[in-house]
């Protein structure tokens, strides 16, 4: 069987250090609202890009405006003002936190999802989009913080599906990230070992992945691999 190759993002080999950021809004840390939708970023944000110029890659997670659903137009003055304030060869990211991965749900609203995705690559001139592997939300009530996939045989067919559908669709390489489990504040179904179900997962789909370290020390630490014995499963990583 002939499997496609892996889309990686179009960026240099080499890439140096960047950074991403969640920018929520009515923060000063994110975005502010303004009269007849004039949205900005917060000056406090744009000090920091002023200060700290030299990075050269850029994403940032997408946190939802008000219940408008996916109108990308009321998202239009807000990110407009963002990426004007980012150095102009910044190669740029977009963490997605809609895109339900994970999901065994069979009315997600994918489709729109879709089109406010690549509204957003095209402004903007994104190279990736990216997502961890967890359930962000279940009948449209979202998460505090995604559940890690269910580990089974049916939750690993679900997510290669999920993620084979938004690999179609989207205009850019879809990044997979490997989930977010953290000691004392998340819980998982199933009994397969996560590195081995994501392992698989990019086996099957060819997707490039992120491998978030906090998310890999949490799932040790979860199953009390710690000190000599954290390196134990990490083979079955997609290295």
């Amino acid at each position: 069987m002939n499997k496609k190759l892996i889309s990686f993002p179009n960026v240099p080999n080499k890439q140096p250090l960047g950074f991403g950021m969640d920018l929520h809004w009515d923060s000063a840390d994110g975005f502010q609202r303004g009269a007849s939708g004039n949205d900005t970023l917060s000056n406090k944000v744009k000090l920091f890009f002023k200060k700290y110029p030299d990075f050269k890659h850029f994403f940032f997670a997408y946190q939802p405006k008000n219940r408008c659903g996916f109108s990308f137009d009321q998202y239009l003055s807000a990110y407009d003002d963002l990426f004007s304030a980012l150095p102009g060869d910044v190669l740029r990211g977009f963490h997605q936190t809609v895109l339900n991965l994970a999901t065994l749900e069979s009315d997600y609203p994918r489709d729109a999802i879709i089109d406010f995705t690549n509204e957003i690559v095209r402004r903007y001139n994104l190279r990736w989009v990216n997502e961890d592997l967890g359930v962000w939300s279940i009948r449209g009530k979202s998460l505090p913080y995604p559940l890690p996939p269910f580990l089974t045989e049916e939750g690993l067919k679900g997510a290669i599906d999920n993620v084979k559908y938004y690999q179609d669709k989207l205009i850019v390489p879809l990044v997979v990230e490997f989930p977010g489990f953290t000691e004392g504040a998340s819980f998982f179904i199933g009994k397969m070992d996560a590195f081995e179900f994501f392992g698989r997962l990019a086996d099957e789909t060819n997707a490039p992945v992120t491998l978030d370290t906090g998310h890999i020390l949490g799932y040790q630490w979860l199953k009390n691999q710690k000190n000599e014995s954290f390196l134990v499963g990490l083979e079955h990583l997609p290295f």
